[in-house]
């Protein structure tokens, strides 16, 4: 017997979010999307740069006990399941992370 996959259906927004390596910003926030979001069925990152960037929660960090999960360059990452509010900051200088959110 066949696998039935059933599409999730919903209205796709996407932009590009630049990351410093200052401080963790609200990945989809600073998109003009909806934080943590109830009825989010997926958000994407793609890191759109030369440095990795390092996502997760509000304390996310380039080390240490709070390291994120690191997206390469050239890497994407994709939650589907969560409503979780991520952030991101850079390994160095500037990164831009292009995000798809699904609503």
């Amino acid at each position: 017997m066949a696998d039935h996959i059933t599409p999730r259906k919903g209205t796709p927004t996407a932009t590009n979010v630049s990351v410093g390596s200052s401080e963790p910003i609200l990945l989809v926030e600073a998109a003009g999307l909806i934080g943590p979001e109830a009825s989010r069925k997926s958000v994407m990152f793609q890191n759109q740069g030369a440095v990795t960037v390092f996502i997760g929660g509000e304390a996310v960090a380039t080390s240490g006990a709070n390291r994120g999960y690191a997206l390469f360059a050239g890497a994407s990452f994709t939650d589907n399941s969560t409503a979780t509010a991520w952030y991101g900051i850079a390994a160095s200088s500037t990164v831009i992370v292009h995000v798809i959110e699904v609503t």
